[in-house]
């Protein structure tokens, strides 16, 4: 094999892993911070809201923080949501898209379309049932 090849390889598979990992982390910060809240852990650390936390502690901007905290809440009701997230089968940008029509009943139908459709067609279908 050409050295080329072997660090073209290489530095793929670094990417494939690193990827992997970030999947992970955001379906493990959706756990972590459904704990923060069900222990208001924020509000023994100072933080008046878990909002707050999350932006001041977590550094997380407000459209990510307001992503995750929707999306958490969402999951205790519908755990597939978390592990679609997990799975890589979409983004919790995507997911957030969906937290308002989406439940145990109908969470087949919604991940599915949260998978396969893309943003702008998704917020069509989501108006169409929560306008």
């Amino acid at each position: 094999m050409k050295p080329d090849n072997i660090f073209l390889r290489k530095i793929h598979t670094d990417a494939v892993e690193k990827t992997a990992k970030y999947l992970t982390a955001k379906a493990e910060l959706i756990e972590a911070l459904d704990a923060v809240e069900k222990y208001k852990a924020f509000l023994r650390l100072g933080y008046g809201s878990l909002w707050t936390y999350c932006t001041e502690a977590l550094k997380l901007s407000e459209s990510v923080a307001a992503s995750f905290i929707g999306v958490m809440r969402k999951s205790r009701e519908v755990p597939e949501l978390k592990e679609a997230i997990r799975a890589g089968e979409f983004s919790v940008s995507k997911a957030k898209k969906i937290v308002s029509v989406i439940t145990p009943e109908n969470k087949q139908t919604w991940i599915e379309l949260c998978k396969t459709l893309p943003c702008k067609k998704l917020e069509k279908e989501v108006v169409l049932v929560n306008p």
